[in-house]
């Protein structure tokens, strides 16, 4: 049973393989961009050709190659990358008899970030997707095709939601005495998720049997913020859900993304947070 990554040469790619290897589950990688590993395909997902390629003999698929922000591109080429690509994919995998496939979605699929906002918080499954910009309508776009890849064919998938995707260089940086900066805004809600958390969930997505495909969120226990929960939300005008502040009780700086459904269907949990992560080497390269 071989797996397929792709984007593997991207920062989360990069912490997927580790958990593949040191798992001991065979795959095979692919992104435009070279690699010296064995079995590795350059190539674009937009052309068949390379689509045929990747896929052939691949039993379940990781799928995180994408144009990663609206300044990664034009409003084209983002929706050519990101749909079409992701959509190449499927159709592949779909002939090829692939068995599972994961996707790499964003709490940008939502709109609740940027110029949005959530109807309530935490954010949940009941949040409604209202994307405002041309990388929150491509996550959208491929999650729906997805989704319809799962009802009408033998595909099982699974999406996943992350945020913001951390790891021990910017729990330095955040640990600064009165540092300011990004993600530490409205505007990405203070959510975070561990890079190797991140790539965790991702095994354990591919490995699992849910027949649900989601889509799942994926977050740290807590914010990425200094404040505690409770004071941010008093800063905004967005309703909470009635069983969130008692919960804040128990953990005052608790996660605004609820990721109980995950849990529950993945198995998967956080495990690091900025507060208490021990500072390594980080894994900054730029995908």
């Amino acid at each position: 049973m071989t797996w397929l990554i792709t984007g593997s040469e991207g920062r989360l790619g990069r912490a997927v393989t580790r958990q593949l290897e040191a798992n001991g589950v065979p795959f095979r990688t692919f992104d435009r961009v070279a690699s010296e590993r064995a079995g590795h395909i350059t190539g674009d997902l937009t052309n068949p050709d390379d689509a045929t390629a990747a896929v052939d003999g691949i039993d379940r698929v990781i799928h995180l190659a994408a144009l990663p922000s609206d300044s990664a591109g034009s409003p084209a080429e983002i929706l050519k990358s990101n749909v079409l690509g992701t959509i190449e994919l499927v159709e592949h995998a779909v002939r090829a008899g692939c068995g599972r496939f994961v996707y790499a979605s964003s709490i940008n699929a939502l709109g609740v970030t940027g110029v949005g906002q959530p109807d309530r918080l935490p954010v949940d499954a009941e949040q409604a997707a209202n994307p405002a910009s041309p990388y929150q309508i491509s996550k959208r776009l491929a999650e729906e095709y997805l989704l319809y890849a799962h009802r009408a064919t033998a595909l099982e998938v699974v999406i996943l939601r992350s945020p913001f995707i951390a790891d021990s260089g910017h729990y330095t940086t955040w640990r600064a005495p009165n540092f300011d900066g990004l993600p530490r805004t409205m505007s990405e809600l203070f959510a975070y998720v561990d890079l190797d958390d991140c790539a965790r969930a991702f095994r354990l997505a591919a490995g699992s049997r849910t027949t649900d495909p989601g889509p799942y969120l994926l977050s740290a226990e807590d914010t990425c913020s200094a404040e505690p929960t409770r004071r941010l939300l008093d800063r905004w005008s967005i309703p909470v859900r009635a069983d969130f502040d008692a919960s804040l009780a128990d953990d005052e700086n608790r996660s605004l993304l609820d990721f109980a459904p995950t849990t529950a269907a993945l198995g998967w949990r956080p495990t690091t947070t900025w507060r208490a992560a021990s500072i390594a080497p980080s894994d900054h390269a730029p995908h």
